[in-house]
């Protein structure tokens, strides 16, 4: 829909010496990305060919060399316990000891664009160890972290009283994660996440290491590329979670720990963004044990989820009822099939978390998005040609489709700006689809469909104003402050890019709106219609406890 709000995500660069390569002045990505980096200018062609060439067979040795140590005993269980080469660091050191090691060759060139702030800047071994972070410092963000971000991250737990140098030591990335995520410095933020993105690409591709605090990096980090980058990107970060994931043998192996299973049905739900990592008896194991026995809040937040994944994951026909806003699709009758068993397997879903939808807004957010997405499944456009029941049936679940999205943002705005800060993915994926699907509501063109109700429900227009109005309320939410030199609309300034986005697509949503509601006037003036949107009892479907929360 509007960039900003969707599921967009930043470039993972390619490792050069610490340079991120193929980026302009803003820190966007050119042309010249992954592939394309290899090539050099022409002044220098041939010269680059023999290096290159040279390089290319280093890397295949050292490749086949990393291959035949990582894989060795590959017919044994993988090693799943936190980070390996944490443990050898920790084991070797005296907890009174301050981690220290070598400054990271994966460091940020210094960019005499950023100025840098007056607290320094972390800097990452090239295990993923913090090595310049006060114990302060890190404690306060894991802090800030478990009280006020946590809930976006349900896959992650941290018992009460947890041990903050023990965490860091056992799960040095997800550490590193969290330092990223916990800043209220954007300028800090960015940096981080460039080194962040950076050891992830070595680690997962070069290195080939697969360890539980890799994956759950991974999935952190890919959770938080939504706020700065490319959409089409998400594809690649999500590609590289599942490397972690197929080679640790997460989905094929029986696990024995709450860690493991919550980080494989995590990687289930961001596979789902793009393309669905295969249901397996273990993940249904998972599942039910995440929500049969729980031991955090987050474990049946995180069932939820998966559960109303797999909803949609049946609905293979399924889609935007109108598809973009003004596209129209024919009426099949085998959607209603689908979508009929989808509905009643909501309902078991809305029964079994009933209290958690009650308790956690993201929950009950989750279950309305899923209801919203089965009843504007793609089921037919109105048309006199059509059976008085089947105009009937369609009306039905456009009814149903506002009262999921009503309920939606009914949930989601009293939340205000801070839940933005906070909130998965996943939410800003449904907050994107809603705001689509009221638009399409809103101008849907149909004697039988009352469009001044919709607009009366909820306004699609004022409910984008609310929501830019809290996007530039991040900031100073955050406290975050002001890049020096910055010039939007650019990588650093991505809240600003995201408020004009909104407000340009308003623009064009208003005009359309207007032109539509000055014809169906026209055509009111000139026709007569047997059937009316009041034949319709609209209060019997409310009562039906249809507009859940």
């Amino acid at each position: 829909m509007f960039s900003g709000l969707g599921a967009q995500n930043s470039d993972p660069p390619e490792s050069r010496d610490g340079a991120d390569q193929g980026e302009d002045g803003n820190g966007h990505m050119t042309a010249m990305s992954f592939y394309g980096r290899a090539f050099r200018r022409r002044r220098v062609q041939k010269e680059s060919r023999s290096r290159a060439a040279k390089l290319e067979k280093q890397l295949s040795e050292l490749m086949a060399l990393v291959g035949t140590t990582s894989r060795t005993g590959s017919g044994e269980s993988p090693d799943l316990a936190p980070s390996t080469a944490a443990a050898s660091v920790c084991s070797q050191i005296d907890n009174s000891t301050t981690i220290s090691h070598a400054p990271s060759s994966i460091g940020i060139p210094d960019d005499p664009g950023i100025q840098h702030p007056i607290n320094p800047i972390p800097s990452i071994s090239d295990d993923g160890q913090i090595v310049h972070l006060s114990d302060k410092a890190w404690e306060e963000s894991l802090i800030v972290f478990q009280l006020s971000i946590l809930q976006g991250f349900p896959f992650i737990y941290i018992s009460q009283g947890v041990d903050p140098a023990q965490f860091r030591c056992q799960y040095p990335m997800v550490s590193l994660c969290i330092v990223f995520i916990a800043s209220s410095d954007l300028q800090q933020k960015v940096v981080l996440g460039k080194t962040l993105s950076g050891i992830l690409t070595k680690k997962i591709i070069i290195q080939r290491c697969a360890d539980i605090d890799l994956l759950l990096a991974s999935i952190c980090f890919t959770g938080w590329i939504h706020h700065n980058g490319k959409p089409e990107m998400l594809t690649a970060w999500i590609q590289l979670t599942l490397t972690v994931v197929y080679d640790t043998k997460l989905n094929v192996t029986r696990l024995d720990s709450m860690l493991l299973r919550r980080a494989l049905l995590a990687a289930f739900i961001l596979a789902s963004i793009v393309q669905a990592l295969k249901w397996t008896s273990i993940m249904n194991e998972s599942l039910a044990i995440l929500a049969e026995t729980p031991e955090c809040p987050g474990d049946r937040l995180l069932a939820a989820q998966v559960h109303c994944h797999l909803i949609l994951q049946y609905l293979p026909l399924a889609g935007s009822f109108l598809g973009q806003p003004g596209t129209e699709v024919e009426h099949n009758p085998a959607r209603q099939m689908y979508q009929q068993e989808a509905s009643s397997r909501l309902q078991k879903v809305k029964t079994a978390f009933q209290m958690d939808a009650a308790c956690n807004p993201v929950v009950a957010m989750t279950i309305l998005a899923t209801e919203q997405a089965i009843f504007s499944a793609a089921v037919g456009t109105l048309g006199d040609y059509q059976p008085p029941e089947v105009q009937m049936q369609i009306i039905s679940n456009f009814h149903r489709s506002l009262l999921a999205v009503s309920g939606w943002f009914r949930t989601f705005l009293p939340l205000g700006a801070q839940a933005l800060t906070t909130l998965p993915i996943a939410s800003f994926v449904q907050l994107s689809s809603n705001v689509e699907t009221l638009f399409s509501l809103t101008t849907l063109e149909s004697p039988l469909w009352d469009t001044e109700l919709v607009s009366q429900t909820v306004d699609v227009f004022a409910t984008m104003d609310t929501i830019a109005h809290m996007l530039k309320s991040i900031p100073g939410i955050l406290g975050q402050r002001a890049v020096p030199n910055a010039t939007p609309p650019g990588e650093m300034d991505v809240i600003t890019v995201a408020v004009e986005n909104i407000r340009e697509q308003k623009k064009g949503w208003e005009s359309v709106a207007a032109e539509k509601r000055a014809l169906r006037t026209y055509l009111d003036e000139i026709q007569g219609y047997d059937m009316t949107f009041n034949d319709l009892d609209f209060e019997g479907l409310q009562r039906e406890g249809l507009d859940s929360k």
